[in-house]
């Protein structure tokens, strides 16, 4: 499993809510293996 940093994963949850787009949007854009990581871990 990829670690992400704190910042990181802090850009990626700001950017899903100012409305960037979605999850798989996102996982796409930011490099991010797994749009389930971004779902269900980070986005608390």
């Amino acid at each position: 499993m990829a670690k992400y940093d704190y910042e990181f994963k802090k850009k990626v949850v700001e950017a899903y809510f100012r409305g960037e787009g979605g999850y798989r949007h996102l996982v796409l854009q930011f490099g991010i293996l797994s749009h389930g990581v971004v779902r269900y871990r980070w986005n608390r």
